[in-house]
C-alpha cells in the first residue's frame, strides 16, 4: 500500500465502526462488541472539535493543533509503505541454534520492515532524506542494548548484560518458538517517522522510534493497515512478578512507543488497547484483543476465562499504524504464537496454547523487609530503588522480600522522587499493596493480602511541600485510602468509607497535614474535618492518589502533590516483645523443631545420646515471628531484627562431644549460605572451627578437638540496637555432636 500522508492533518477515528466479522463455531469469540459512530462515541469535528463521551476521537479537520501542541509549519511528506498480509502469524521461531535469539529476532536478518526497500520522499525538519537506520519489523524500544555511558547514545551491538532477564526468544522442548519480555518493551511494523518536535536531533533515533514524549502531531508511521475492525491474539505460556515483584502489567499499544504513557499517541488515552496485572492472568490460555470489542483470555476449546479486561467501542488506528507490545517493571510474561487478523477474516483455529512454567526464568531483587508500625517512609533515595525497580534498598513485604513494598498503580512515570520530595500528578501509587487484581466493594476479610496491620487506631502525618499550579489546575485534588489500589471511590472492602482524604489543592496549605484514624483531620493545626469510624484491617493497604485535575507531573514543572514526609504511626504506642538476654538449647526439644527460638533453614538435627548431631544442616536462634515464617532470605545490608539483645557484648558456649569433617560456623543476622548476606556484610560470621584449623578464639577462630571440647566466645563485633538472630551451621561434610549451646548478653 502507498499512502501519501499530510502530517498536520487530522485523522478522524472511529467515526464510522464497520460491523464484526462473523465467527465460526470454533472461533474463541464469545464476546464481539460493536460500537456506532457519533453520540458518546463521536470524534470531533470543526477546527478544535473533541470527541464526545468516554470514548471520542479526533482534534478537528480545519486546525493544526493536536494533543500535544501546535506546529507552526505544515510540511506535506509521503511515507511509502507496504503492509504484511492478514491474517499475519509470528511463531517467535527463529532459526537458529539453542539459547536467547533474540538480538537475531530484532534484526533485519529476521524479519525487516516490509517497506524497507521502498523510496521514501519525507523529509526532516532539517532537509535531510528519510532514512531508518534499523529498518527492522520487531524493533525493541526499551532495554535490550547498553547506552555510552558519556554521550548516552545507544551501541548497536552490545546487549545489555542481564538480556537473559529482560527479553528472551529460545523454543520450548518441543521445538516451539516463544518470546519473554520482563520491565521491556517492543514494536511491530513501526517505521521511523518523519517529523519529531521542536528539539528534533538529527539521527536521533531514542526519540524517533522509542519515546514519544514529544509525540508527532496528528501522524502515525507504522506498516499495519488498522484501519478496519481488527483483532490481536496471543497464547499466553507463563506471568508473573519480576525484579521486585511490583507485579508489572501486561499492555498493548497502537501507534504509540512510549514507556507507559497512554496519551502520548494520535489517539490520545485511546492508544493503550490492554493494561492488566501480569501476576493476575492464567496461563495456558489465548489473550484476545478485539479492536472494537472485548479483550478476555479464551481457552484451547474457544470458551472466555475469567471476565472481560478492556472493551473498545470504536476503532482505534489508521492505514499506516503499529503496535507496541510492554511489561511494565516488576512483572514479566512468556508468550508465543501472536496472530494479527481483521475481524471480518478471523483464523478458523488458532494453535494449542500450553503453560509452561520453566521456559524464563526474570530476576528477583530481594529488599529490606517491614518490620511494622511506625513507618516513616524514606524519600531520600532514587525513584527506581523506592520502587525496587533496581538494587536491594527498597523496602519490602517481611514474608515476600521480593516484592516491593511500594508500588505505582496508575502514571507511575509522574511519580516524581527527587531531593526528599515525593510529587506525583495524575498518578496514583500504593502503600503496601500485592492484590493483583483490582478491588471491589465484594471484597472480603480473606480477600486481603496488604502489609500493614491498621487494625488498631492510627494516624498518618504528612508535610506538604507544594501544591499544584492551581492556575491551571484550578480543581486539583488530592485523596488518600484504604484498601483500594483503584482510580474510583468504592472499591474496597471498606466503602463508603475507603476515602480518608479528599481535599482540594485550594483548601490545603504547604506544612503539616495529619489524618486521625478515627479522630480529627488537621491542617498546620486547624481542623479541616473528622474521620467517625475506624477504617482498616490487620491486612490493610494504603493509596495516594492526585488525580487527573492535578496535572501531569513532570520534571521541570510544579504540578501534582509534594511530600518532604509520610508517617504512618499507632495512635497509641503499642507493646513490643522485649528481647532476650539469654538462650540455652534445650536438647529434650529442639531436635524436633518445637522450641520457639528455633527455626531449621537446611537438613535437621537428630538426638543420640545426650547430644545433637549436626551434619551438614542448619538453624537459626532469635530469627523474628513474621521472618521465620517466610523463606525470605537475608542480604547484603538487610537490617531484619530479631529476638535477641545484642545491642553490646555476649557470649556463646558450645559444648560438644565429638566433631570430624569440615567446617562449623556461627553467623550474626544471616540465614544463608554466602557470609555476606547479612545487615554486617563479610563480618557476619562470628566464629569458624574446624578440626586442624586456627585457634584464635579472640577472633572467633576455634580447632575443633575430635574428642570433644569447649567453644567460648567473647563477642568483639556485629552489635545493633533492635535485636538480631545467629545461625548455627555445619558445612563440608562436617559432623558436630552438640550436648549445649548457650547465649547469653554480658
Amino acid at each position: 500500500m502507498n499512502s501519501k500522508l499530510k502530517l498536520l492533518a487530522v485523522l478522524l477515528l472511529g467515526g464510522t465502526l464497520a460491523a464484526c466479522g462473523s465467527s465460526s463455531s470454533s472461533d474463541p469469540d464469545p464476546v464481539n462488541g460493536n460500537g456506532n459512530g457519533g453520540g458518546t462515541n463521536g470524534n470531533g469535528g470543526g477546527t478544535n472539535g473533541n470527541g464526545g463521551g468516554t470514548n471520542g476521537n479526533g482534534n478537528g479537520n480545519g486546525g493544526d493543533c493536536g494533543p500535544f501542541g501546535c506546529i507552526e509549519e505544515d510540511p506535506e511528506t509521503e511515507l511509502n509503505t507496504q503492509s504484511p498480509t492478514f491474517p499475519f502469524h509470528e511463531t517467535f521461531d527463529v532459526p537458529a541454534d539453542a539459547g536467547n535469539q533474540v538480538g537475531l529476532f530484532f534484526s533485519t536478518d529476521y524479519r525487516a520492515l516490509f517497506s524497507a526497500e521502498l523510496e521514501q520522499t519525507a523529509t526532516f525538519p532539517d532537509g535531510s532524506a528519510y532514512d531508518d537506520p534499523y529498518p527492522s519489523f520487531y524493533f525493541p524500544t526499551c532495554c535490550m542494548w547498553e547506552t555510552d555511558e558519556e554521550t548516552g547514545e545507544r551501541m548497536w551491538d552490545t546487549l545489555i548484560e542481564d538480556i537473559d532477564e529482560r527479553q528472551y526468544v529460545g523454543k520450548d522442548s518441543g521445538g516451539n518458538g516463544f518470546m519473554a519480555i520482563s520491565s521491556a518493551r517492543f514494536t511491530i511494523g513501526q517505521m521511523r517517522p518523519d517529523i519529531i518536535d521542536f528539539g528534533y536531533v538529527v539521527d536521533d533515533l531514542n526519540f524517533a522510534k522509542s519515546n514519544t514524549t514529544d509525540a508527532p502531531v496528528n501522524s502515525s508511521w507504522g506498516e499495519l493497515d488498522l484501519s478496519s475492525p481488527y483483532r490481536v491474539s496471543f497464547c499466553l505460556r507463563d506471568s508473573g512478578p519480576a525484579g521486585a515483584g511490583t507485579g508489572g502489567n501486561l499492555e498493548l499499544y497502537v501507534d504509540n512507543n512510549s514507556g507507559g504513557n497512554q496519551d502520548r499517541s494520535i489517539h490520545g488515552v485511546n492508544s493503550l488497547l490492554l493494561r492488566t496485572p501480569a501476576e493476575s492472568l492464567e496461563p495456558g490460555n489465548r489473550m484476545v484483543v478485539n479492536i472494537p470489542g472485548d479483550t478476555y483470555l479464551v481457552d484451547n476449546n474457544g470458551e472466555q476465562v475469567g471476565d472481560i479486561l478492556e472493551s473498545t467501542a470504536a476503532v482505534v488506528g489508521t492505514e499506516q499504524s503499529f503496535f507496541q507490545m510492554r511489561v511494565s517493571s516488576g512483572g514479566y510474561a512468556v508468550f508465543s504464537d501472536l496472530i494479527i487478523e481483521y475481524q471480518d477474516d478471523l483464523t478458523s483455529s488458532y494453535p494449542v496454547c500450553e503453560a509452561n512454567g520453566d521456559l524464563f526464568s526474570p530476576e528477583l531483587l530481594r529488599g529490606q523487609p517491614f518490620l511494622g508500625l511506625p513507618l516513616d517512609v524514606n524519600l531520600d533515595q532514587s525513584k527506581d530503588d523506592f520502587f525496587g525497580d533496581e538494587g536491594t534498598n527498597f523496602l519490602a513485604f517481611p514474608d515476600e522480600t521480593t516484592r516491593a513494598f511500594y508500588s505505582g498503580t496508575m502514571g507511575k512515570s509522574r511519580f516524581i522522587l527527587q531531593d526528599g520530595v515525593a510529587r506525583f500528578g495524575n498518578s496514583n501509587w500504593t502503600m503496601g499493596n500485592r492484590h493483583g487484581a483490582d478491588t471491589s466493594d465484594s471484597d472480603t476479610l480473606e480477600d486481603l493480602s496488604g502489609g500493614m496491620d491498621l487494625s488498631e487506631p492510627y494516624r498518618i502525618v504528612m508535610e506538604i511541600a507544594s501544591l499544584t499550579d492551581l492556575s491551571t489546575n484550578p480543581d486539583a485534588q488530592f485523596n488518600i485510602a484504604v484498601d483500594n489500589n483503584t482510580s474510583n471511590t468504592g472499591n474496597s472492602i471498606h466503602a463508603p468509607n475507603d476515602i480518608l482524604l479528599n481535599e482540594n489543592h485550594a483548601d490545603l496549605e504547604t506544612g503539616e497535614l495529619i489524618i486521625n484514624v478515627p479522630g480529627e483531620i488537621t491542617m498546620n493545626g486547624n481542623l479541616i474535618g473528622t474521620i467517625d469510624e475506624h477504617v482498616g484491617t490487620e491486612k490493610s493497604f494504603l493509596r495516594f492518589r492526585c488525580p487527573g485535575n492535578c496535572g501531569n507531573a513532570e520534571e521541570g514543572n510544579t504540578l501534582g502533590i509534594g511530600l518532604s514526609k509520610i508517617l504512618i504511626e499507632y495512635q497509641e504506642e503499642q507493646e513490643t516483645e522485649e528481647l532476650l538476654t539469654s538462650w540455652e538449647m534445650d536438647l529434650a526439644t529442639t531436635a524436633d523443631g518445637s522450641d520457639p527460638l528455633v527455626d531449621w533453614l537446611g537438613g535437621s538435627g537428630v538426638v543420640e545420646n545426650g547430644a545433637l548431631v549436626l551434619n551438614d544442616a542448619r538453624f537459626a536462634v532469635g530469627m523474628t515471628t513474621t521472618f521465620a515464617e517466610s523463606e525470605a532470605q537475608t542480604t547484603n545490608g538487610l537490617d531484619v531484627g530479631g529476638r535477641l539483645d545484642v545491642s553490646a557484648e555476649y557470649r556463646i558456649t558450645i559444648e560438644y562431644s565429638s566433631a570430624s569433617g569440615g567446617t562449623f560456623m556461627v553467623l550474626s543476622d544471616n540465614n544463608s549460605t554466602s557470609q555476606a548476606n547479612s545487615y554486617h556484610d563479610h563480618d557476619s560470621r562470628t566464629i569458624r572451627a574446624s578440626v586442624g584449623g586456627n585457634d584464635d578464639p579472640s577472633g572467633g577462630f576455634f580447632d575443633l578437638n575430635p574428642e570433644g571440647g569447649t567453644i567460648v566466645f567473647n563477642s568483639y563485633r556485629a552489635y545493633k540496637e533492635n535485636g538480631g538472630f545467629f545461625q548455627f551451621r555445619s558445612e563440608s561434610g562436617a559432623t558436630l555432636h552438640i550436648t549445649s549451646i548457650k547465649w547469653e548478653k554480658l
